[in-house]
């Protein structure tokens, strides 16, 4: 071969490999306070937050229901509401998707905590879901409307109850930590009220005794 065809392969190659290496490192899987938003949005674009995440389950199996499956189980709250279209949508390494799985409770038409959580694969922390746990009141509009509403302080009560059927109540998944994320932003919910979170995160992990 000679030179100018060997130095025109070795350019392809050179373009070819940053395209690639480019590629490669634009869904990289990053440690999980990077690899997640700090938020769920109420739009595609990411743009418009809504809840902030308030706990993270971490080396999980990878199934985007496993919180529900757990969450499900009697000595975890026997949460009897799930499903994979639960709307919002969340930002990881993948960009901008809808929400993976949600779980509930209660029913769409009673007060319940409830939350939505997106899957990633993290190099820290494994399969992880970021979730956004929450208590909501149902307000009855008329006899035949109503809507859920999240009332000042419902995102750490929805955090609570987490920490308490996993943790605290016979202390089913021993290996858990704190993190301070800062998502304190206040958006503005039902009833003209602006509701936000203390910026706590909640990591557990989803092995158990």
């Amino acid at each position: 071969m000679n030179w100018k065809l060997s130095c025109v392969w070795s350019v392809v190659a050179l373009v070819v490999g940053w395209v690639v290496g480019t590629a490669a490192t634009a869904y990289a899987i990053g440690p999980l306070n990077s690899t997640f938003a700090t938020y769920s949005y109420t739009d595609p674009s990411c743009n418009a937050v809504t809840d902030p995440i308030g706990v993270v389950f971490t080396n999980g199996s990878g199934a985007y229901n496993q919180p529900y499956q757990h969450a499900a189980r009697f000595d975890h709250g026997m949460w009897s509401y799930g499903g994979s279209n639960p709307g919002q949508y969340f930002w990881d390494d993948t960009g901008c998707t809808t929400a993976d799985w949600d779980a509930a409770n209660g029913s769409g038409n009673s007060s319940r905590s409830h939350m939505r959580w997106e899957h990633a694969q993290t190099t820290d922390a494994g399969q992880a879901y970021a979730a956004t746990p929450h208590y909501e009141e149902w307000v009855q509009d008329t006899w035949l409307t109503g809507h859920h509403c999240v009332r000042p302080g419902g995102f750490s009560t929805g955090r609570s109850g987490i920490a308490f059927q996993w943790i605290t109540n016979g202390n089913k998944h021993p290996y858990y930590s704190w993190s301070y994320w800062g998502n304190t932003f206040a958006p503005l919910k039902c009833d003209g009220q602006t509701v936000g979170g203390d910026g706590n995160v909640l990591y557990i992990d989803m092995y158990g005794i």
